[in-house]
């Protein structure tokens, strides 16, 4: 008797560990994910000023946007800026390539992430509605995008 209720007990405990694990994982995906303590996360450089828009269309799809690059120029690192607040560093963009990036990937000055969606989604993922280069952080420009579609599509 003594040994089933030691049984009993110890798949009661496991059973609520478990459960308590899967609700802390639920909460975590509910708010903005902030990332404690890195300040490599930069403000958006609003001193700068837009030079020019080049011919880089970019398309969301989802929790994602694709970058065509239809322009005659390479474009090495460069910092790729979302809504005037989230940014992504990506290593470069060739002309005709298309890159796609995780929308998740993008971060604030704070760490947070940009509200993407996706299927556990809590809440409204954010429209893109404005997409700029910063490809030299020295420079007192930055270079536009052509967003052609920056809703989810449902």
């Amino acid at each position: 008797m003594k040994r089933l209720s030691m049984q009993l007990g110890l798949r009661i405990g496991l059973a609520s560990a478990l459960i308590v694990a899967m609700i802390g994982g639920l909460a975590s995906c509910a708010g903005d994910q902030r990332v404690v303590g890195l300040n490599e996360f930069p403000a958006y450089p609003g001193e700068k000023h837009q030079s020019e828009v080049l011919n880089i269309q970019v398309i969301r799809d989802a929790d994602s946007i694709s970058l065509t690059n239809t322009t005659a120029q390479r474009f090495e690192t460069t910092r790729v800026w979302l809504n005037q607040e989230f940014s992504y560093v990506v290593d470069g963009i060739d002309v005709g390539e298309t890159i796609r990036i995780d929308l998740h990937e993008f971060r604030n000055r704070y760490g947070a992430r940009f509200r993407a969606g996706g299927f556990f989604a809590t809440q409204r993922p954010k429209n893109v509605v404005l997409a700029q280069f910063e490809s030299d952080p020295d420079s007192q420009s930055l270079l536009g995008l052509v967003v052609v579609n920056g809703r989810v599509s449902r």
